[in-house]
């Protein structure tokens, strides 16, 4: 078999690769599995709670994009302390960083309280499987939005 032939079964075997994979990233279940969307499908909100619980999130996230940012302020300053001469003693990080991780924690919490009190009492049955899904995008995803030091942006909130 010559060169060309090789060539022509190695790149028809790469675009079938490639389409493979592309298939599997766009149609994986679970891929448009977050934030509000997941909880309008899991919940099958009528017209009324899809409108609330689009303004609970908004809320949510405007509060968690505050606290954010208002840590990532910190941290910027906590961490621009590596430019002085002073490098080798930081001194104790600031205890805001606390008090906003406590806020943090007491605001999604309240939040969680706000979609549970807006179900009927048969979409109830499906609230500790929309908690533990989101439990896991909060504590286990890879990429997330809050902003680091710098102020940017690295993924997508889950509310």
């Amino acid at each position: 078999m010559d060169k060309l032939k090789v060539y022509q079964f190695a790149a028809i075997g790469l675009l079938l690769l490639n389409l493979a994979l592309l298939t599997f990233i766009v149609l994986a279940p679970g891929r448009m599995s977050h934030g509000p969307l997941q909880a309008v499908k899991r919940f099958d909100f009528d017209a009324a709670q899809h409108d609330q619980f689009m303004t609970y999130a908004h809320a949510h996230d405007a509060k968690m994009r505050a606290f954010n940012q208002r840590q990532a302020a910190l941290l910027e300053t906590y961490f621009r302390q590596l430019t002085t001469p002073q490098a080798t003693d930081p001194g104790p990080l600031p205890s805001e960083l606390g008090t906003l991780e406590l806020e943090k924690i007491l605001t999604t919490y309240a939040h969680f309280l706000e979609v549970k009190d807006l179900l009927r009492p048969e979409q109830e049955e499906h609230f500790p499987a929309f908690v533990d899904a989101v439990l896991q995008q909060i504590l286990l995803r890879k990429g997330d939005k809050r902003a680091g030091p710098s102020g940017g942006a690295r993924g997508s909130d889950a509310d």
